[in-house]
């Protein structure tokens, strides 16, 4: 069904649409958080995400965003990176779709100065050869609506190394520039009202609701902005007509259920990982997704709609992994835990923290069931690499080297543990609850994926109580 050889009905081509078109949802609801946005202008985010921001699902709380959402419409943009001391940044660049097409950022050694962003024919990622003096590196996008989420890491949380994040996001800077460079389009230019005027359903709304709103925002949307992949191109614009998308309206054709098209859509994302090859095992029951479906999804169309639904805007491999726990013995692999008032989970790290690349940092995300951050008294939504974690012998788990073993409590953030785990606390739901944990390696040495370290333990055990 998320490809050409399995769209053989109308019903078929319903549901494709569906599925391929889904990130332009995640895209408006991103737009729907900010008042009246303007493309091709930052808007940096001055604090780190809490349990009230609802702009994207399992934020992370480790860096400050900036998000900008581009237009190429009318010529290029050039970007201006400024210099930064020895935190990790990156400048990621999305398609339309959610694609992490480009990075430009501290891992790979990228320098201060001027880059330029093209919308061009083929050629999409970073380029560095055959680029004019003027600029370090192209970035040639697929489509010429996109977004950048800026992200600079937040070394402590306190008012001085935020102050410092703030000085950095105002010295960056984005001009647009007439287009240097031959391209076969002529686009109209990017109104954002298209994706909030009618403002997009609630994720809560009927399915119906929303696979209207999606479908409708297709037709306006994508002859435009066609696949990354130029081979997908013509079979997908004919599935997308096949689907009743043409000439920028959307006419459900007859005999068609939009909310089946939705259920087999829904099915096919959830199921998208399970195929062979697309799910590297870590042990201990961690997995992670392969780098083919990281962020750069490329034809994976069903696996690009569940990075929407759950984690949008990941980032490729080459930047970070995400590896993901499931729970023994669940159903269909189900990454969600239920604790008591009364019980606990304890992760333990054997192999000593992450082992990370210079810039690199690693945490451990707990979300509630809605997949937002939990509210503690604490404020403390994650822990990792800068969050003074202790060992068993209560000293310092360094994070550079270090081999000491360390554990992780996970447990109501009403029921406070004894002194010795508070700084080794994530709280999860007061009274007990439902929750997902998300692990995040920036910049992962190769060790962490050929088996050279160990991944946590997870053990549901009591709370531990003062």
């Amino acid at each position: 069904m998320a490809d050409e050889s399995s769209i053989s009905t109308p019903q078929d081509a319903l549901a494709f649409a569906y599925l391929y078109s889904f990130p332009l949802y995640a895209y408006a609801l991103y737009v729907k958080a900010f008042s009246n946005p303007q493309v091709n202008i930052a808007y940096p985010f001055r604090d780190l995400a809490t349990p009230e921001d609802r702009a994207v699902v399992r934020p992370n709380v480790d860096t400050l965003y900036t998000p900008l959402f581009y237009d190429l419409s009318q010529g290029d943009l050039e970007f201006v990176i400024p210099e930064f001391d020895d935190r990790y940044w990156l400048w990621p660049w999305y398609d339309l779709y959610g694609n992490n097409f480009g990075n430009v950022g501290s891992l790979q050694g990228f320098k201060a100065g001027k880059y330029l962003l093209r919308y061009t024919d083929d050629n999409f990622g970073v380029q560095t050869e055959d680029v004019e003096d003027a600029y370090l590196a192209y970035v040639n996008s697929p489509t010429p609506y996109g977004m950048l989420l800026n992200r600079i890491l937040v070394k402590s949380r306190t008012p001085e190394d935020l102050s410092k994040v703030h000085a950095f996001q105002d010295l960056m800077t984005f001009t647009p520039k007439p287009r240097k460079h031959n391209t076969t389009a002529s686009i109209p230019p990017f109104n954002l009202n298209i994706l909030t005027n009618p403002p997009p359903p609630a994720s809560s709304a009927p399915a119906e609701e929303r696979a209207l709103y999606i479908l409708n925002l297709t037709a306006r949307l994508t002859p435009h902005n066609p696949s990354y992949v130029l081979k997908d191109r013509p079979w997908i614009s004919s599935a997308l007509s096949t689907a009743g998308i043409h000439n920028g309206t959307f006419t459900q054709p007859p005999n068609t259920s939009l909310p089946h098209a939705v259920e087999t859509a829904n099915t096919l994302a959830s199921t998208s990982r399970s195929a062979p090859g697309l799910s590297e095992p870590l042990g201990n029951n961690w997995t992670q997704p392969a780098a083919s479906i990281s962020g750069d999804f490329k034809s994976n169309y069903a696996a690009r709609m569940f990075s929407a639904q759950r984690g949008y805007l990941i980032l490729s491999r080459d930047q970070a992994a995400y590896p993901g726990y499931t729970i023994p013995g669940s159903v269909s692999g189900s990454d969600r835990f239920n604790v008591s008032k009364t019980e606990s989970y304890i992760l333990t790290f054997s192999s000593g923290p992450p082992r990370l690349k210079k810039s690199g940092f690693w945490s451990l995300t707990i979300y509630g069931e809605d997949q937002y951050l939990i509210p503690n008294g604490l404020g403390r939504y994650n822990l990792g690499d800068r969050s003074g974690l202790v060992d068993g012998d209560g000293k310092p788990v360094q994070q550079t080297g270090g081999e000491a073993e360390f554990r992780i409590l996970i447990q109501a953030a009403d029921v406070t543990p004894p002194a010795e785990w508070v700084g080794n606390w994530l709280p999860g739901p007061a009274g007990g609850g439902t929750f997902m944990i998300s692990m995040r390696f920036y910049g992962a040495e190769e060790v962490m994926f050929d088996g050279g370290w160990e991944y946590p333990t997870v053990r549901k055990v009591g709370a531990l109580g003062e």
